[in-house]
């Protein structure tokens, strides 16, 4: 049986002191700093789409408050003009009853069924 051979350690070549060594950065440092630039990267047009958001909503805002005043501003309907646009639905739908039996009067037809289902409705 052979004898156990000792285990010998790599010849150290590297004469130079320790301050005039390159200095070995570790890959999880370079890792670090890798994702803090480019955190800092994102992080103003983080900002920027955070001020436009802010004016944007100050901006509704302020639209918001005008329509409100105005709203204000008119109050409550007139009686008359809500009898008068009641009265132009009610024609807006006679005239278009009216136009939905045309096409049958003015044809010397006469399909009653049409023409009532047409009035009716």
């Amino acid at each position: 049986m052979r004898p156990e051979s000792k285990r010998t350690e790599p010849l150290d070549i590297n004469i130079l002191p320790e301050e005039y060594r390159p200095r070995v950065v570790s890959p999880a440092i370079r890792l670090v700093w890798v994702v803090a630039i480019v955190l800092l990267m994102l992080l103003v047009p983080a900002f920027v789409l955070t001020l436009r958001n802010r004016d944007q909503a100050e901006q509704a805002s302020d639209a918001l408050s005008q329509a409100q005043h105005a709203l204000a501003e008119l109050g409550a309907l007139d009686p008359e003009v809500v009898a008068l646009t009641e009265e132009l639905s009610r024609t807006l739908h006679a005239l278009e009853v009216v136009q939905a039996v045309y096409p049958t009067i003015a044809a010397g037809e006469r399909d009653w069924a049409s023409v009532f289902e047409a009035i009716l409705s």
